[in-house]
């Protein structure tokens, strides 16, 4: 159900372009120092944000679209994304 939910997505936004996981590296030992701490969950939403605007500034791609889901790695203690976009083949 949840495949053919997402395919349907897919054809109504023009196809699936890809698939992607993003994560975030672990701080060094130098931005520990300096009294930052691991990526949370607003970061995480906004780092996304920020992605799918540069996206959305490229020329020439169209306008991307996507459906994404957030999950906790717990044994590292930070979000990652697991995303399909489209409109951005070109």
């Amino acid at each position: 159900a949840w495949g053919g939910f997402l395919s349907e997505l897919g054809d109504r936004a023009g196809g699936w372009d890809w698939w992607m996981t993003l994560t975030f590296r672990d701080r060094s030992e130098a931005e520990l120092a300096r009294g930052w701490t691991k990526v949370g969950w607003k970061y995480s939403q906004g780092a996304f944000d920020r992605y799918m605007s540069f996206l959305r500034g490229l020329r020439g791609i169209g306008e991307p679209t996507c459906v994404r889901g957030r999950e906790y790695q717990h044994w590292r203690g930070v979000p990652h994304f697991h995303a399909l976009l489209g409109g951005v083949a070109h």
